[in-house]
């Protein structure tokens, strides 16, 4: 059962595991797959993408409220280049930077991305959550520069110069204790290039800016934060992925 309004196809709330095949599928003469330009699979039970990839003229695609997870976007084919707005909200997207670099590679000209409420995108609606959820972005807009709209709120232009300069080397990502571990236990695989003590400039309950020591080690596309030198686990692990990460020359 779906709705057909114009250009626009609907199967919200069908119960689907897997989209349909609608390759043989016609309206007014014309195949279904060649003409909608509007899908929404909302509200039903998908954890594959098979045959959404079929609608070559799509531009808007809609996923909320599904069984996703960053793996589902994983080499789809074809690419679906002319998809322009990506909603995949109330999913089960828990790997961040798996996501982006499915999506960058499935969807290259995404200019509008929702990840509301996936275990990646912190609640902008908790305040205890509002700084993750800026460092979420941050992360985010320098991996997708095309970006006009991330999570139903307009890229401003602080944001796009904040990336662009960037000026925050730092974007700490908190990661499942499952994958901080086999970079820290012993630090075995893990190579240090650089270690030592890092300004931080934080901001404490009341508002006020601080700067404030952390011990970083630096090595193999992430940057991790300890506590304490002496401490084995670090709280944070930052991926650089987004960044050129060399030494700084002096000129004067």
């Amino acid at each position: 059962m779906f709705t057909l309004e114009g250009t626009h196809l609907s199967l919200v709330g069908q119960k689907l595991v897997s989209m349909p095949n609608f390759k043989d599928k016609e309206h007014a003469g014309r195949k279904l797959t060649e003409t909608i330009t509007s899908l929404d699979l909302s509200v039903n039970k998908l954890r594959t993408l098979e045959n959404v990839s079929d609608f070559r003229r799509l531009n808007t695609l809609v996923l909320d409220h599904n069984d996703l997870d960053a793996d589902t976007f994983k080499n789809l084919n074809p690419k679906m280049r002319t998809v322009t707005t990506l909603w995949i909200n109330h999913n089960n997207v828990s790997d961040l930077k798996s996501i982006i670099d499915y999506l960058l590679d499935a969807f290259p000209n995404l200019t509008y991305l929702s990840l509301l409420y996936n275990p990646c995108c912190p609640n902008n609606f908790i305040q205890t959550q509002l700084t993750a959820y800026k460092e979420y972005r941050f992360y985010v807009l320098s991996r997708m520069p095309k970006l006009e709209t991330l999570d139903a709120t307009p890229v401003s232009d602080h944001e796009r110069l904040q990336v662009r300069r960037k000026r925050e080397l730092i974007v700490p990502l908190p990661l499942p204790n499952a994958v901080i571990s086999p970079l820290t236990k012993a630090r075995v695989g893990f190579k240090a290039a650089k270690q030592g003590h890092l300004m931080l400039l934080k901001e404490d309950v009341q508002g006020i800016q601080k700067w404030q020591p952390s011990w970083f080690v630096l090595g193999e596309k992430n940057l991790l934060r300890y506590s304490s030198p002496e401490h084995p686990k670090p709280d944070k692990v930052i991926i650089l992925d987004a960044f050129k990460v060399g030494e700084e020359q002096d000129t004067e």
